[in-house]
């Protein structure tokens, strides 16, 4: 079975879009698709949009994406048609931008963590759209959706968007998760021996994300003062973060930005996910949220934020907690406290996070399912 395999980036670059365009590929050919690349699509602007930028920002105060104009996404829908190989029984499209202008008889599916519509109204970055550019956007991503066959989406929050916000029937949307991004992880046994090391006296906390507001940082370090406000012997430790406050508590320690796809920043973190009794990223914003998965490889229970598709991921209770956006910081402190002081309550939940990854968290399985919504599509065809 020969699929297109289609981004606006580069997909065999293990540094875009977080790793999953490598991870979903390789996943794929690993299960026996015969795959080809078609990717890093120009982006290209006429006179028109010139204009229009130029007055959006000066006069407007109104961002005006590239990537939502309909020249692009015509171009985009080009460049995809002209490197289509004989043969191709499948267009697999991360995202809608490659495909809305997309003239072809080969079966589309689309697999996207969100749609614009969500990203409008959710994410900050998204929040100087213009009325004309919002009208715009929904009106090419109807049109990507109308064209695929499937919709594959990575949660139930995503999948409901399709079908409230762009009409799509929902026979033809599919919810497949994102596993975790890992090359490397631990062993079952590894998993076991390494929460029973864990310390029964210093309680650790881990934070890993690139925005300070958005990914809840601040959170994070009030619920480890309420923690030490109460006599628990905590410490943050902090990775990934562009900027941090200029004084932190002598109990944070920054990390600052690993590199896991190299050697010393792999293993440095997994001596982290190793160390740590939680992953704390309560998200205010966040359309999937790879991090989760990847702390319940290594059998630590997350904390997070009710929000976007992260319940998708994190079951209440199972493999951790998801709080409400209006959480006091003492509810999450309470969760922590209540399993810290109880290491055979902790080893259970520990093991469920575990569980989770390997049943469901991992790309094995999600390649699986992919592989039979690819299958059904094509067979459908015939």
């Amino acid at each position: 079975m020969k699929v297109a395999f289609v981004s606006t980036f580069d997909s065999e670059n293990i540094l875009s879009w977080s790793g999953l365009g490598f991870f979903i590929s390789k996943t794929l050919e690993n299960a026996g698709i015969d795959l080809y690349y078609i990717g890093n699509l120009k982006i290209k602007t006429d006179l028109s949009y010139k204009v229009r930028f130029r007055v959006h920002k000066k006069f407007l105060k109104k961002e005006l994406p590239l990537n939502r104009e309909k020249y692009t996404l015509k171009k985009f829908s080009e460049e995809v048609k002209d490197n289509i190989q004989p043969g191709t029984d499948l267009i697999l499209s991360l995202g809608s931008l490659p495909v809305s202008f997309l003239t072809s008889s080969i079966p589309v599916i689309i697999y996207t963590d969100c749609t614009f519509n969500q990203t409008v109204n959710y994410y900050s970055s998204f929040s100087k759209y213009s009325s004309g550019t919002i009208k715009r956007g929904n009106r090419l991503e109807r049109m990507a959706f109308n064209k695929a066959k499937k919709l594959i989406f990575t949660s139930d929050w995503a999948a409901k968007s399709a079908i409230e916000d762009y009409g799509v029937y929902p026979g033809r949307i599919k919810t497949i998760g994102f596993g975790a991004n890992i090359a490397e992880g631990l062993s079952e046994d590894e998993v076991l021996s390494s929460v029973k090391d864990k310390s029964t006296e210093e309680c650790n906390l881990l934070f890993v994300g690139v925005e300070w507001e958005r990914k809840g940082a601040d959170i994070a370090v009030q619920v480890m003062d309420r923690l030490r406000a109460e006599n628990i012997n905590a410490k943050l430790y902090l990775v990934g973060l562009k900027q941090v406050p200029p004084k932190l508590s002598k109990h944070i320690i920054n990390i600052g930005f690993l590199n896991k796809n190299e050697q010393e920043g792999s293993q440095m973190l997994k001596c982290l996910y190793k160390k740590a009794h939680f992953l704390i990223v309560p998200s205010r914003a966040e359309a999937y949220g790879l991090v989760y998965c990847e702390a319940n490889a290594f059998g630590v229970p997350a904390l997070a934020t009710n929000t976007g598709g992260i319940p998708s991921i994190i079951r209440n209770g199972v493999n951790g907690f998801i709080f409400d956006p209006e959480a006091s910081i003492e509810d999450y402190a309470n969760v922590v406290k209540r399993y810290f002081s109880d290491p055979a309550r902790y080893y259970g939940l520990a093991l469920n996070a575990y569980n989770e990854y390997k049943n469901r968290l991992n790309w094995g399985v999600v390649g699986k399912q992919l592989v039979e919504e690819i299958k059904e599509v094509v067979n459908s065809e015939k």
